[in-house]
């Protein structure tokens, strides 16, 4: 098709080409700045490549993130900034063959490597979960708890032995203690 100026127009006709392509090269651009898995990226293995540790309290952060069945694809997509269909894959993945959170036929992540075969899924899917994980308090909860420290010598009441006995006994999940004592003589 010819383009043909018509009288009075003067440079309109190019005008509005080089307006149409500055668009265009608006809208490419603005495709680079926000990178997407590809279908089958994995995520990282080694230290020097970022990789979230499987045991780490940013993995159960991630993990907790995911699983949570108030969490719906569209926080995923909107707020964390996943790739759509990463997210709808998740939730999708999680609510299991019913598309109901919270049913019988759930299917929640055991850890990274079932989230890692998820399509769409890869190191910058990770890297915006666990951002948004820590924005959002997960990290915070699997950390879960604070740290005590009792120092001793002490009556033997509030000795380190009468506070580990008492959290061995209330204890639901399990509990990391670090003690060290010369002796327990019920000093007075």
């Amino acid at each position: 098709m010819l383009a043909r100026r018509l009288p009075g127009e003067g440079g309109m006709l190019v005008r509005h080409a080089a307006a149409l392509a500055a668009l265009f090269a608006a809208a490419c651009a603005a495709g680079d700045l926000d990178p997407a898995d590809g279908a089958d990226d994995a995520f990282p293995t080694g230290k020097a490549d970022g990789a979230v540790d499987a045991a780490s309290p940013e993995a159960r952060a991630v993990l907790a993130l995911v699983n949570d069945p108030a969490v719906t694809a569209e926080q995923l997509d909107d707020e964390a900034r996943l790739y759509r269909t990463a997210a709808y894959n998740i939730v999708a993945h999680r609510d299991g063959p019913d598309g109901v959170a919270g049913s019988h036929d759930d299917d929640p992540f055991d850890d990274l490597a079932e989230l890692d075969a998820v399509k769409y899924v890869g190191p910058v899917a990770l890297e915006r979960l666990l951002a948004y994980a820590i924005d959002r308090g997960y990290l915070d909860d699997v950390r879960g708890g604070h740290v005590e420290a009792i120092f001793s010598p002490q009556p033997y009441e509030r000795s380190h032995n009468v506070r580990v006995a008492e959290l061995i006994d209330a204890a639901q999940d399990s509990i990391d203690i670090a003690m060290y004592s010369y002796s327990d003589a019920r000093i007075a």
